[in-house]
């Protein structure tokens, strides 16, 4: 029964994935943002790791070090206009390397992950090479949910399978997720919540 559950909402999240995903674009450093920007919430021993690592090799390039962020279609348009592309040149396979997509002054583009990666290229990478690759998925309809599970999938399609948790891990830490991002109601069980 979970298994079907289960293979249920990842066909859902995969359907809504691909319907939200615009591509994938080269982007400035200084347009990343992410919602808990805290310095506090850095660490700074996993900082200083990938700094280390980013003075030997810096393979923003590897799908596997791609950053995914939520962008609305309003402001993605007046990126695709400012930088001289088309929207397709951001889903078409690269290559020569991905298009650079330049957002206006002031823009902040919600990354779902990568705070310590973004950090570390900040402090060593060279001002001209100051950008990370960036998948982008429209904002607006895509659930709290939807964007953990969208890194849990992303994360664990792109690992080695020796490397992946179980199929019941992956779907208990789902489920934890969505839990923990209901509105927490206790007249109501939490196994008949949405």
């Amino acid at each position: 029964m979970w298994r079907a559950q289960a293979h249920d909402e990842e066909s859902r999240l995969e359907a809504e994935k691909e319907l939200k995903y615009k591509g994938t674009a080269r982007v400035r450093l200084k347009w990343l943002h992410f919602r808990w920007n805290e310095p506090g919430e850095l660490d700074d021993t996993n900082v200083e790791r990938l700094k280390s690592i980013f003075r030997k090799e810096c393979r923003r390039l590897d799908i596997r070090n791609h950053i995914c962020a939520v962008v609305d279609q309003q402001h993605l348009d007046a990126a695709i206009l400012v930088s001289g592309i088309s929207a397709g040149a951001l889903l078409a396979k690269p290559e020569s390397g991905y298009p650079e997509l330049v957002f206006p002054a002031g823009y902040q583009l919600e990354c779902l992950h990568g705070r310590h990666r973004i950090q570390a290229g900040k402090e060593v990478l060279p001002p001209a090479d100051k950008w990370w690759t960036v998948d982008l998925y429209l904002a607006g309809t895509m659930e709290l949910s939807s964007k953990s599970t969208l890194l849990t999938s992303t994360f664990y399609r792109h690992r080695p399978r020796a490397e992946n948790i179980s199929d019941r891990g992956v779907f208990q830490r789902r489920e934890a997720r969505r839990r923990r991002d209901l509105p927490q109601d206790t007249s109501v069980p939490l196994s008949t919540q949405p």
